[in-house]
């Protein structure tokens, strides 16, 4: 199965977010926090999209068959 480039940001963006989030927590914990929570609530959503394009792709698939 190929990943393609939107579904791979869509995953990459919040992972990069959560390890610099991280590495600021020592200097800047609140900053830190925010930028964990954030990162989150964006690998949730992308998480969730994901799984709608599966299921829209997967419903074509059977009106096909």
């Amino acid at each position: 199965m190929n990943i393609d480039t939107s579904v791979s940001n869509l995953i990459q963006k919040p992972v990069a977010l959560a390890q610099a989030s991280a590495a600021a927590m020592p200097n800047d914990p609140v900053e830190g926090s925010v930028g964990l929570i954030q990162a989150k609530n964006s690998l949730s959503a992308g998480v969730k999209v994901i799984k709608a394009k599966n299921e829209m792709l997967g419903t074509i698939l059977d009106i096909k068959a």
